[in-house]
């Protein structure tokens, strides 16, 4: 967007605006991903995308919402992340868990599918719990829903 005179209103702004308005923009910015994945969820419990003639959500998403495949794919995999674990959304508002890395961890938790080919190793879910454990910790310490913490354990160190 630009004035009359061609200039972005941002470039009026001083450093420190400059940056608490970006700051705040991000903000917004997550609050709206979230939003659009709360809508993604109950679309998709709806069954409204099916119902409107789309073969799927992800088809729902890409022509109808215009993302792009990867972007369509990564919010409905977040989606169901957030479906089976409410905590994620904080996570993600707060930005202390990206989208991306969200959709990664979709796709390292979720259950295979019959026929799908090679399963998950043990080793993998080990991974993704492990990575959700610690994900879930930070987000009930930052909503506040934290329960007293024994103190940090202490990691062998290993010498030479």
């Amino acid at each position: 967007m630009t004035t009359a005179t061609g200039r972005r209103p941002c470039s009026t702004l001083g450093d420190q605006q400059l940056l608490d308005q970006t700051r705040r923009l991000a903000g917004n910015q997550r609050s709206l991903e979230v939003h659009i994945l709360d809508h993604l969820d109950e679309i998709d419990r709806r069954s409204l995308a099916l119902r409107r003639g789309f073969s799927s959500l992800f088809d729902y998403a890409v022509r109808e919402l215009r993302f792009s495949d990867a972007a369509a794919q990564r919010r409905i995999q977040t989606m169901r992340l957030c479906r089976r674990h409410g905590w994620v959304r904080a996570m993600l508002h707060s930005g202390d868990l990206s989208l991306t890395a969200a959709a990664q961890m979709e796709t390292a938790f979720a259950a295979p599918s019959a026929g799908a080919g090679e399963r998950a190793r043990p080793s993998d879910w080990n991974s993704a719990t492990t990575c959700l454990g610690c994900l879930r910790r930070r987000a009930q310490r930052a909503t506040g829903l934290a329960r007293s913490r024994k103190p940090a354990r202490e990691w062998p160190v290993q010498r030479s």
